[in-house]
C-alpha cells in the first residue's frame, strides 16, 4: 500500500527545503516550517513555484495569511494552534488544515473543531527530540483507532516502519531524515 508522505522543514538542523523539494516524489506534502528564517515569506513563495511546477502539495506552518499570500495547498497548525481551526476554516475555507497532535485529547480536539488531517507525534525516537522516547506503534494505533479525521506518523519514520503504519491505520507519515538523509551532501 502506497503511504501519503509529507516532508516537514526544520531551519535548525535541516537542509535547504528548496533543494530538498527537487527531489521529493510528485504529491509528497510538504510542511514548511523555518519559524526563524528572517526569509520566510520570500523562500515560501519560491518553494510555492517549485511544488505547482513539480505536483507538490505545500502547507506553510503556523501562519494562514503566509499560506494564502503564496497559494499554499495547506497550513500547518502547531498543536497550540488547534484552538484557532475554525477561525481559520472560517477566513480561508480553501486551505487544507494539518495539525501537529502529541495525545489522544489532542487529536480528538483537532477532529471536533474540522481539521483535514493530523500528524501524532513523536511515534518513534527522533532527532528533534533528543532523549525522548516515541508514543510507540501500539500506542500510536490504540490513539488514531476512534479518529475520524486522517492520521500521519510523525517522528523517527524508517523504511522498515512504513508496512508496520500502514498495516495499523494511520494514512501517511511525515519525517525530515527519512527524505534528507539520500541527499548528497548532507551533514544532518
Amino acid at each position: 500500500m502506497m503511504m501519503d508522505m509529507f516532508y516537514f522543514t526544520d531551519d535548525e538542523r535541516g537542509l535547504d527545503p528548496l533543494r530538498v523539494a527537487q527531489t521529493l516524489p510528485s504529491g509528497t506534502g510538504i510542511v514548511f516550517r523555518h519559524y526563524n528564517s528572517q526569509n520566510r515569506v520570500k523562500i515560501a513563495k519560491y518553494l510555492s513555484k517549485i511544488c505547482k511546477l513539480r505536483h507538490l502539495r505545500l502547507y506553510i506552518a503556523q501562519n494562514p495569511t503566509i499560506s494564502h499570500a503564496v497559494d499554499a495547498y495547506g497550513i500547518h497548525l502547531p498543536e497550540y494552534q488547534i484552538p484557532q481551526i475554525p477561525m481559520i476554516r472560517s477566513r480561508y475555507p480553501d486551505l487544507d488544515i494539518s495539525s501537529a497532535c502529541h495525545s489522544v485529547r489532542a487529536l480528538r480536539k483537532a477532529a471536533d473543531l474540522g481539521a483535514d488531517r493530523a500528524f501524532l507525534s513523536p511515534v518513534f525516537p527522533t532527532k528533534s527530540h533528543p532523549g525522548k522516547a516515541g508514543t510507540g506503534l501500539m500506542t500510536a494505533a490504540l490513539a488514531i483507532r476512534a479518529q475520524s479525521l486522517p492520521v500521519y506518523a510523525l517522528g523517527g519514520i524508517r523504511d522498515h516502519h512504513l508496512r508496520q503504519l500502514s498495516g495499523l491505520g494511520f494514512s501517511g507519515f511525515g519525517a525530515i531524515s527519512y527524505f534528507e538523509d539520500g541527499i548528497e551532501g548532507n551533514s544532518a
